[in-house]
């Protein structure tokens, strides 16, 4: 089977009773991303005997631009933003200013212009050039965008203000594998899936921490359009929605212990290590 005829989705037909494994778009035109295709993730046996109240437990299906903007750019947004805002503050202290925290220089360049920051550190604004470069950088990362190619472009202009930046062609190479991995290796609270439904084959990913609920009634079983807020779409098939399942699992699975556990017992085993001859 080649890669062009795999597929993750198979149909499911209009006498068929809601399942696990199913996927339902909202029927709204206006509906956000985390709510526009949802899979369904309540058990069969819960859905046969009519345990879940009528409340039928979704996870997300986000288009792989959605889930880049939102759950992966931001991370490297704010770590140049991060980056600069040391930068700037390195170069304050060449001229024997005081450095200003991280946190209230960011919101100092959100709410200034350069021109009044320059006043208030009282520095000739014919002296400001480094400072400037700085500045802009982070108000490219910061500036609100709807693409993810407008995105990518902010995150290189705001990298290119580093104090020893590299070169834009090394910067967005580097961009492209970032968003590359993701596919190829996802974290462990979202899986890749190239279709989740016929049809529908632009790329997504399940994404296990965010939860909706939907009422049952409010779904259409049928993929024709109807007064319903959502509309059975498709489905996953067996394999992949039992993985989705198991993920999900293994997401909330893990239970965290206190710093404090973890000292004692690393001083438990110290003292065990001396006692052993």
């Amino acid at each position: 089977m080649s890669a062009e005829d795999f597929n993750e989705a198979v149909a499911r037909g209009v006498d068929a009773p809601l399942r696990q494994g199913d996927v339902i778009e909202a029927v709204a035109a206006d509906s956000s991303a985390w709510t526009r295709y949802l899979l369904v993730l309540t058990a069969d046996c819960d859905l046969a005997n009519q345990k879940n109240a009528g409340r039928i437990t979704c996870i997300p299906l986000l288009p792989a631009e959605d889930y880049l903007l939102a759950l992966l750019l931001p991370e490297h947004r704010d770590k140049a933003v991060h980056r600069l805002a040391e930068d700037f503050n390195d170069d304050l202290k060449r001229r024997g200013k005081r450095g200003i925290s991280i946190e209230r220089l960011i919101e100092w360049v959100g709410e200034s212009g350069f021109d009044e920051i320059l006043e208030a550190l009282e520095i000739d604004q014919s002296n400001g050039g480094d400072l400037l470069s700085r500045y802009d950088g982070i108000r490219f990362a910061l500036e609100p965008v709807k693409t993810l190619d407008d995105a990518v472009a902010n995150i290189v202009a705001a990298q290119q203000r580093f104090a020893q930046p590299k070169s834009a062609e090394k910067l967005s190479a580097a961009m492209r594998d970032v968003l590359s991995n993701r596919f190829r290796q996802p974290p462990g609270d979202s899986l890749f899936l190239g279709k989740i439904s016929p049809g529908y084959e632009a790329g997504y990913f399940a994404y296990l921490r965010h939860i909706e609920q939907v009422w049952e009634q409010d779904i259409s079983l049928s993929a024709a359009r109807s007064p319903s807020a959502y509309r059975r779409i498709g489905a996953l098939s067996d394999r992949f929605t039992h993985a989705v399942v198991q993920r999900f699992a293994m997401v909330f699975m893990p239970i965290g212990l206190p710093v404090e556990y973890e000292r004692i017992r690393d001083s438990y085993a110290s003292d065990f290590g001396r006692l052993v001859v």
